[in-house]
């Protein structure tokens, strides 16, 4: 039988996940925090647990100075909501990407489903656009682009 929910507890364990997982850069410790059987609803990770790691320690080798600020923490019953604003270096290969020192940051809002104290589901949206053009994988557009799509 699963204990009632605690938001604060288990918006202080998504705290210590970034903390020590993700900013400490630490893909082994993941299997303190996550459910053996953890599902990730991100189409582009592999399931799993190790699916988390492998993909933690591919973006960790592509950005080593990767860190996540957690600015907005938001739980009700077993769910918690992060805003998190990321920036790191490119300092190895990324999306086919060579190694380019160039400075990225992006934003995610991540959901966590927690049980008995381990993360076991994960859902994510991830704007990513700015690191793209900061990679030069997409080209920026004009400042109006917005407005001339939308011009009559």
């Amino acid at each position: 039988m699963t204990a009632m929910a605690d938001p604060q507890a288990n918006k202080a364990l998504v705290r210590e996940v970034f903390d020590r997982v993700i900013n400490g850069r630490d893909p082994a410790l993941a299997a303190r925090y996550y459910a053996p059987d953890y599902i990730q609803h991100n189409p582009r990770v592999a399931a799993g647990l190790a699916g988390l790691q492998a993909l933690l320690s591919y973006l960790f080798a592509a950005f080593d100075d990767l860190f996540g600020d957690l600015t907005l923490v938001l739980a009700e019953g077993d769910l918690v909501m992060a805003l998190v604003d990321w920036r790191g270096t490119q300092t190895g290969p990324f999306a086919g990407r060579p190694a380019s020192g160039r400075q990225i940051t992006f934003r995610s809002a991540e959901i966590f489903r927690i049980q008995d104290g381990l993360l076991v589901e994960h859902w994510d949206a991830v704007e990513n656009t700015e690191m793209m053009v900061a990679l030069g994988a997409l080209i920026p557009a004009p400042q109006n682009a917005a407005v001339q799509g939308f011009s009559s």
